[in-house]
This record gives C-alpha cells, structure tokens and sequence, in this order.
C-alpha cells in the first residue's frame, strides 16, 4: 500500500523552524511543574535543534551534514527515544507522561508525511546548478 508523502522538505523545515521555540518554551513552563518533565522536554528540544541546523532540506538552516532523508530517520529514532524516556522517567503524572508521547509523536508522524524523494531532486538540480 503506498502512503502519500505531501509534506515537502521546505514545508518540513518550516514546521521544525516553527516548532523549536515551542518545545523551547513548553521546557521552560513544565520546569515549574516537573522538573523531570522538564528535562525530558529539554532533551527533545536538543535533538532537534541539533537535527534543524544539521540538515540539508534543502537549503541547510546552517551546517550541510545531513541530508533530509537521514533527518527523517533520525527524526524516527528521536521520537521513540522521546517517548521511551516518557514512559521510564519516574514521577511523572498521567498527564505529563501523555504530554511527552504527544511530543514524541510528532516527529514521526512528520517523517513518515515527508517526501524524502522530493529532496533528493532538488539536491540534485541544487547540485548541477552550482556546477553551471
């Protein structure tokens, strides 16, 4: 069965543009509630500011070292991990547990949306106009 893949890689990059100062800020809010909560939320923003600045989508945000393909399964990797985290962390309540899953969810729904395929062409065309 094929999965639509409408999500573009520039469309990508401006939903993790988007979506950095949010998990920034949701970080900030639940270290007044739950510290551990917090950190958990912290560690997620970390990854993908790493993952944001990192990435070729293309255009790079700041450094060419992974191309969108790779971010995407990386993206994958950092969810789970995400929501791993968010189940074994002791001291969280219902609700913030259920909070980090949530937020654990969103990057894989978002690589499994996004067209890898589209990003490899425009590498491509990037690539031969640069050669021109």
């Amino acid at each position: 069965m094929h999965v639509p893949k409408p999500i573009s890689p520039r469309a990508h990059r401006r939903f993790d543009q988007l979506a950095l100062p949010g998990i920034v800020t949701l970080a900030l809010w639940m270290r007044g509630k739950n510290r551990r909560a917090a950190a958990v939320i912290s560690a997620a923003a970390l990854a993908e500011g790493s993952a944001q600045f990192t990435t070729d989508y293309p255009p790079p945000v700041a450094l060419a070292w992974m191309d969108f393909r790779e971010h995407n399964r990386m993206a994958v990797v950092h969810g789970v991990l995400i929501a791993a985290a968010g189940c074994m962390v002791p001291g969280l309540s219902r609700g913030q547990r259920g909070l980090i899953l949530g937020l654990a969810a969103i990057p894989i729904t978002l690589a499994a949306l996004s067209d890898t395929s589209a990003a490899a062409r425009d590498r491509a065309r990037r690539e031969a106009d640069q050669g021109r």
